[in-house]
């Protein structure tokens, strides 16, 4: 059902390098991000409502940190996004250059092309590795922000609460 287009825009190679590589994706997505999200919601209204029965003030300290958090992560999400979306792009390049020069092997040899046709590949293989990387360590950077907005909540809480007791 793909139209003519879409096909006349993208080279075979391109489609095919996306429809093996975003099925594992999102196979990940679904299996991994939906079930941490389920339990993590269900986590976090039991967390918020027995902090909203024993003291509001700790909540809205606690709520305040992680909302400061969440403005990084979602900072470090875009940036996750745009490096996985020129990830596969990349990939889709790399899948192209692969049919073209598999589909063109023998003219490849006869003509001598192969050093053209391998810088052509290493070079789309170089900005998939650089923005693999990229993504990578965005997400390195969105986990280690989750991890330490976790323990500043809890210090907080600790040091108002404690604060609280003294006076």
């Amino acid at each position: 059902r793909l139209r003519l287009t879409v096909l006349d825009s993208v080279e075979p190679g391109d489609l095919a390098a996306r429809v093996t590589a975003d099925t594992p994706l999102l196979r990940e997505l679904v299996t991994a991000s939906l079930a941490g999200t389920v339990a993590g919601l269900l986590t976090l209204s039991g967390v918020v409502t027995m902090m909203a029965l024993m003291d509001p003030l700790l909540l809205a300290v606690s709520a305040l940190t992680l909302a400061l958090a969440g403005v990084l992560i979602g900072l470090a999400t875009t940036r996750i996004n745009r490096s996985a979306l020129r990830a596969q792009r990349a990939l889709g390049a790399v899948g192209a250059g692969l049919e073209r020069m598999f589909g063109a092997f023998r003219t490849v040899k006869a003509c001598g092309a192969e050093e053209r046709e391998e810088a052509r590949l290493h070079g789309a293989l170089r900005r998939l590795w650089r923005d693999s990387v990229r993504a990578g360590g965005w997400s390195g950077v969105a986990a280690t922000t989750v991890e330490l907005a976790v323990q500043a909540a809890f210090l907080v809480v600790l040091a108002v609460g404690g604060a609280r007791v003294a006076s």
